[in-house]
């Protein structure tokens, strides 16, 4: 009589499913049946134990809650490119040392942002920024550069906090902080490491739910080194 752990080991194996199905017909029903239940209870823990990984590591990447605002911001630095003068600012934020803050405060409507690469290019760089819709609205956006197109919108926006966005004046600005972790795998860097700083702005405007518009005729200045933005001194790139 064939022996049911038999049966089981024979009928994992592909290369023996020929003998592993005369065996199953040499078998009793009882036999059958105790295999079927043997193998049932190993895939309903194996799903089971699937499931609670995937509920707790999806529960950990929105369990994310925003910190207070910073009662000081840090100490700003002015660029000039072209068309437009602009103000950034980066820095833990004091409530939370996961979380970075970023200022950016643009001299003209359109959209400042600031990308954090790993080779100087705008290619796979994590960009963050303040942008204005034809509307006036003013807003914060956390997006990716990929190959192709250049930039895209993070669908998720998670880990991001506007504290406060506004268009006074002629100037607009943001002040958002950005948990440092990898909350959308493809759309984020772990802030808290080593990359150039790229850093842009144009007069283009466009809704506050879609990427960057391409910021022709400016290029982006890329900081000579590359930094920590949670260590990041301004005084280390006075101008560009």
């Amino acid at each position: 009589m064939p022996n049911p752990r038999q049966i089981c080991r024979e009928t994992y194996s592909i290369r023996r499913i020929i003998r592993s199905i005369a065996m199953w017909r040499a078998a009793p029903p009882f036999y059958v049946l105790q295999c079927y239940a043997t193998k049932m209870m190993k895939m309903v823990k194996l799903l089971f134990a699937s499931a609670l990984l995937l509920i707790s590591s999806s529960y950990a990447l929105r369990d994310v809650q925003c910190p207070q605002q910073s009662s000081q911001r840090p100490s700003k630095l002015k660029l000039t490119q072209q068309h437009c003068d602009y103000y950034v600012a980066m820095g833990p934020n004091e409530n939370d040392k996961e979380f970075l803050d970023i200022y950016l405060e643009g001299s003209q409507a359109g959209w400042v942002a600031v990308g954090f690469s790993l080779n100087k290019r705008m290619g796979y760089s994590d960009v963050v920024g303040c942008k204005q819709d034809d509307s006036g609205n003013v807003g914060i956006i956390d997006s990716w550069n990929g190959a192709l197109p250049p930039n895209k919108i993070d669908p998720t926006q998670e880990g991001m906090c506007n504290y406060s966005s506004s268009y006074v004046d002629g100037k607009f600005s943001c002040y958002f902080s950005r948990f440092h972790g990898i909350l959308n795998q493809g759309y984020d860097y772990d802030f808290n490491s080593t990359y150039y700083f790229l850093l842009g702005c144009s007069q283009l405007k466009s809704d506050l739910s879609v990427n960057f518009p391409f910021h022709e005729p400016n290029f982006p200045a890329v900081s000579p080194d590359m930094y920590n933005p949670f260590t990041y001194n301004g005084s280390d790139w006075v101008q560009l």
